[in-house]
């Protein structure tokens, strides 16, 4: 989930030139590789609209529709492949090279955008609303710490597991999602303020009357929603990885890493799948038709 603060900042420097760099695949401690995963973070929040902007420009008509069912295509197949591929590089090679294989992917990536993709740029520079950000902030982290944390903590009784100066009976999670719902409800309230100042906003509420961008959208939100118990599913993977290394030999190991991997791309496998299909499926519906009833 990458916060929307970050949108304006990579539309507003040129949008093909956003480039992150892998130190995780570096980092002599533990400590350093996740700093390293939280800078990646960020800059994975800043490609990720700058792609979209760049296919916005660079496409329009029916072949926009066709060119971001490839976009999701192709997020779809490299999830699937990246589990495969990582539970290979760290069986018979080591972890870093499971971060050091995007480094030459990258340096591709790059001299493809320069010599395929046209600069484009936005009309007027947007002023970043700063309170709508810090409140996107603590929306999603208290909505991510919670739906994290809710089996470790409890989800309304106290667990064993919850910190040790929480003296309460009540379980800090129903708090946590309280602030989610409040945060959320406050961030609204902000972004229809500003929108009737004529001031930017991070998500332009006044396009969610538009049906097929809100039917389109709560579509997503659908695919998103079944999408979230994959984190589940990779924190059992890596739980049978612990309990072959503990109570099996490395081929075993290795085995269980390829099992996981396997499980998890065969759930991701579809998105590309279907991203293709709908890609063709849209191309001959009439325009404005909902992405949602086109696929």
């Amino acid at each position: 989930m990458r916060p929307a603060c970050v949108r304006p900042c990579s539309s507003r420097r040129s949008r093909q030139r956003c480039s992150t760099r892998r130190a995780a695949a570096l980092a002599p401690t533990g400590e350093l590789l996740i700093v390293s995963r939280v800078v990646q973070g960020f800059g994975g929040a800043m490609i990720l609209p700058a792609t979209l902007s760049i296919l916005n420009a660079t496409f329009v008509g029916r072949e926009r529709g066709i060119a971001f069912a490839v976009w999701g295509s192709t997020i779809g197949g490299m999830a699937a492949v990246g589990p495969l591929l990582g539970g290979w590089l760290t069986t018979d090679f080591s972890w870093r090279w499971a971060f050091g294989i995007n480094l030459p992917l990258g340096v591709i990536i790059v001299i493809g955008a320069l010599l395929c993709v046209r600069e484009s740029k936005a009309d007027q520079v947007r002023r970043i609303d700063v309170v709508g950000a810090a409140l996107s902030i603590v929306l999603f982290t208290s909505l991510v710490l919670g739906l994290i944390e809710g089996r470790t903590y409890g989800w309304w009784e106290t667990a064993k597991g919850a910190p040790e100066w929480w003296t309460l009976d009540v379980s800090p999670i129903p708090f946590i999602f309280a602030i989610t719902l409040v945060t959320l409800v406050t961030y609204i309230a902000w972004g229809l303020h500003r929108e009737r100042q004529g001031k930017s906003t991070l998500i332009a509420f006044s396009l969610f009357r538009i049906p097929s961008f809100r039917n389109g959208n709560i579509a997503a939100l659908i695919v998103s929603l079944s999408g979230s118990a994959i984190p589940a599913l990779e924190e059992q993977a890596a739980e049978a990885a612990d309990a072959a290394r503990a109570a099996f030999t490395d081929a075993t190991r290795a085995a269980t890493f390829t099992a996981a991997g396997f499980m998890v791309a065969g759930l991701l496998a579809s998105l590309s799948l279907g991203g293709t299909r709908a890609g063709g499926r849209q191309s001959q519906t009439p325009e404005g038709t909902p992405a949602s009833s086109a696929s």
